[in-house]
């Protein structure tokens, strides 16, 4: 199961975070709260259009061996950074 809050904590946690916030800034959430009400639904053939356009997509499938490549980057970086520390240092096999 995983961790995602739920619709109705959100919800919550959003009113008590207005509540708390000073007037103004509780009008000016009013106010664009009005504003997204009153923002236009795209058409129903445009929706659908971008619908089948986005469901036509096909992902690239993952390298076999993603873990494996993300370790490797990251070790090699690893190494890369020590390097150049130790170089910084004046005691690594870059400092002269």
């Amino acid at each position: 199961m995983t961790d995602q809050p739920t619709h109705d904590s959100v919800n919550r946690e959003l009113a008590e975070l207005i509540a708390s916030a000073p007037l103004e800034e509780r009008q000016e959430l009013a106010a664009l709260a009005q504003r997204l009400e009153q923002r236009p639904v795209p058409r129903a053939g445009l929706r659908a259009a971008l619908h089948a356009r986005v469901a036509a997509v096909r992902l690239k499938p993952r390298p076999r061996h993603l873990r494996r490549l993300v370790a490797a980057y990251l070790g090699s970086g690893a190494v890369l950074l020590a390097l150049a520390a130790a170089g910084l240092a004046g005691v690594g096999p870059l400092s002269g």
